[in-house]
């Protein structure tokens, strides 16, 4: 009887790991200048390569930034001062 419900556990471990998966990311940072200091209000701007879907974010007084819910995939980062 162990033998099976340690089976039956590994089965249903197996199905229910890919859903946990996530197929999106973030990207978090903070914006500096070439001297260290941070820098805020500064626009962060991420660009799809494939789909070419634009996300943007601000640098808040910390220099901090995110761009949470990224779809998987390759992209252009351009950061600007605004």
């Amino acid at each position: 009887m162990s033998r099976i419900l340690s089976a039956l556990f590994l089965m249903l471990s197996a199905a229910i790991a890919p859903s946990a998966q996530s197929s999106s990311a973030e990207v978090t940072g903070y914006v500096r200048d070439s001297a260290g200091s941070i820098v805020p209000g500064t626009k962060v701007l991420a660009t799809n390569s494939s789909t070419s879907e634009t996300f943007s974010a601000t640098s808040n007084g910390d220099g901090l930034y995110s761009l949470p819910r990224l779809r998987s995939g390759s992209y252009r980062i351009v950061i600007t001062r605004q």
